[in-house]
């Protein structure tokens, strides 16, 4: 032991402590110690740090410091925060540590809850690197109704090796790939030290999985997005750890709760979650841990937002399997609180809630409107809907009026507080025997002309629907693999469906409007204008500020059926030019022959609009027209 270790500790503590006075002002000791950071800080002369442990009867740090071998060293204890600190200064970024916790008689070694890499299969964590290059030039993302996201499980998504899951290193490689594709945001499932390979049942909250590259590995993931232009939105789960636990790295932490998780848990029904123990949200330092580790995500790794999962079961509580939920006010107001902190610091990144609940309206509001402020959240009634309707066997029992509800539906009056989707992990999975779209829609083989027009009128709906559109990895080139984590896409698909990639890059790139001729599909406006519920073709109206390259038909044929001349209202007068015909490339439409002649419009009431047009409309196809 190190004889000046306690003077270092007292003197680096007193310096935050004037520090923190210096900036604002006086204020009681308890209000400065929690002020302070957790975990493991390097600055030029050591390493401070600092340990939740209010039950320890002691608390020591060892590791192997600055290349010499293992020493040990004392915490002292804070007054009134149930805290320990150290500042060690032989330790540097790169150093292993790990805590001894010693209680009623028993040695706990811990890893650190703030730690960022963790050695595997120790109770070790890394001091953080905190020298990554981001560069100079800051990135921004493109404004939220312009996103197109894209999520992917950094395992399957792109392998280098069939028998070995990704990281992300061989993720980044496919990087220019989406780039191409035209999609400019990736939501990433959970990257942290986790149960299940899916990623939502996680050890540790800060931790970035190993397997994947680590933290650094992320960091050049997300460095490698932002100069393809592409942002980057990781998953976070808050509701509940691990229930396995000793994998749980915050179970009974300090010794403390025999019969309960301990000091990051409740210790009543309240703990009780079917996937695992929810976090105490009424512990002050629990709801520090969860905002520092959104100030992580947002800061240090520089993501443009965060998806939070099953927000439900933050905000409610069931007693045990089976009862009726019930509200958890703490919980809502942890979640408001940090996303207001949010609004406050990063205005730019995006919150996105999943919550999938008949209220969850309430999620997208203002704090003043009596909601949480969430950017946006998951719309699983949109994907409900148009899968259904679309995979109705016969065209005569497809119900246009719930289609007609999905377009038009949205949870505030902003229509890009829904994220629309018609896959997503948790519903293509094998573990819930779901489908992809791409089978739940067969009609013939796989790339059968019939399952690749449905196919595309469901990647349609989802990219000129009002919403933040999401495709699910592999969907744009008709993955029919249920998503599994143990096994990867087959990227050879990519060019045995290539005229459906094709088509589906097209029609991300009208919804972002690359071309300037679409603006339409990225503003707030929809006007369902034509549902004809026995022929089954419907059309609508998109527009941000009116005009020409802005106002953009939508009109989608769901039945069997040919029409030559197809008559419907127009919202202006003069020439309409078709963007993208789904028809144009296949033998159906080939056989209309004028599929993509401009649309000349003539004086006369139709749809409730004051001019009206001619289409042709090929079998299962859509197109979209907008004016020079």
């Amino acid at each position: 032991m190190k004889s000046d270790q306690k003077i270092w500790s007292s003197r680096f503590f007193n310096r935050l402590h004037s520090e923190s006075q210096a900036q604002r002002g006086p204020a009681p000791r308890s209000e400065i110690l929690k002020r302070l950071p957790f975990g493991a800080l390097s600055y030029s002369d050591g390493t401070f740090f600092r340990v939740w442990a209010p039950h320890a009867e002691g608390v020591s740090i060892s590791g192997r410091f600055h290349g010499l071998g293992e020493s040990t060293y004392p915490m002292l204890q804070e007054d009134g925060t149930g805290c320990w600190t150290a500042k060690i200064p032989q330790a540097k970024p790169g150093d292993l540590y790990q805590y001894s916790i010693f209680y009623q008689g028993q040695v706990l070694c811990r890893v650190d809850p703030y730690a960022r890499d963790v050695e595997p299969h120790t109770n070790a964590a890394f001091i953080p690197q905190n020298d990554f290059n981001w560069g100079s030039k800051p990135y921004r993302a493109p404004s939220w109704n312009r996103l197109v996201l894209y999520e992917l499980h950094i395992a399957s998504f792109n392998r280098s090796d069939p028998d070995e899951p990704g990281d992300f290193y061989s993720a980044a490689k496919k990087l220019k790939y989406l780039k191409e594709l035209g999609v400019n945001a990736v939501e990433v499932m959970p990257i942290t030290q986790c149960g299940f390979s899916w990623g939502y049942s996680p050890y540790a909250l800060f931790a970035v999985k190993n397997e994947y590259g680590g933290s650094q590995g992320f960091k050049e993931f997300v460095s490698a997005a932002h100069a393809q232009g592409i942002a980057v939105i990781v998953d976070v789960v808050y509701s509940h750890m691990s229930s396995r636990a000793e994998k749980n790295l915050l179970w009974q932490f300090d010794g403390w709760g025999k019969n309960t998780g301990g000091i990051y848990f409740y210790p009543d029904q309240r703990s009780w979650f079917e996937w695992g123990p929810r976090l105490n949200f009424s512990a002050e330092t629990v709801r520090q841990f969860i905002a520092d580790n959104v100030q992580m995500w947002l800061e240090e790794f520089q993501c443009d937002g965060l998806r939070w999962d099953a927000t439900a079961y933050i905000r409610r509580y069931q007693a045990a399997k089976g009862r009726l939920m019930v509200d958890l006010p703490e919980g809502w107001e942890l979640m408001k609180d940090i996303l207001r902190e949010a609004q406050t610091r990063w205005p730019e990144k995006l919150m996105i809630a999943e919550d999938l609940q008949s209220d969850a309206y309430r999620l997208t509001l203002t704090p003043a409107e009596g909601g949480l402020g969430f950017g946006t959240q998951w719309d699983a009634g949109f994907l409900h809907v148009v899968r259904d309707v679309l995979a109705q066997p016969v065209d005569a029992d497809r119900d246009m009026g719930p289609l007609q509800w999905a377009v038009s539906n949205r949870y505030a009056p902003d229509a890009f507080k829904r994220v629309i989707y018609t896959e997503s992990h948790d519903d293509v999975a094998d573990r819930h025997n779901r489908l992809r779209v791409a089978r739940l829609l067969r009609r013939d083989s796989p790339a059968g002309a019939e399952t690749t027009q449905l196919a595309l009128l469901a990647a349609v709906l989802t990219l000129t629907t009002p919403g933040i559109p999401m495709l699910f990895q592999g969907q744009e080139f008709l993955e029919d693999e249920c998503f599994s984590s143990e096994t990867g896409l087959d990227w050879r698909k990519t060019q045995a469906h290539a005229p459906f990639l094709r088509r589906v890059s097209e029609l991300v790139r009208l919804r972002t409007d690359q071309a300037h001729t679409t603006r339409g599909l990225t503003g707030q406006a929809v006007n369902v204008f034509h549902v004809n519920h026995s022929d089954k073709v419907i059309a609508f109206h998109r527009w941000d500020s009116g005009g020409p390259c802005d106002d953009t038909l939508v009109v989608l044929n769901l039945s069997r059926r040919n029409f030559p001349s197809y008559i419907l209202g127009f919202p202006r007068s003069g020439q309409w030019v078709v963007r993208l015909n789904s028809a144009a490339h296949n033998p159906a439409g080939g056989a209309l022959g004028l599929c993509d002649v401009p649309v000349d419009t003539t004086p006369g009431e139709k749809d409730g609009l004051r001019q009206w047009g001619e289409v042709r409309l090929a079998p299962y196809s859509v197109i979209i027209l907008s004016q020079d």
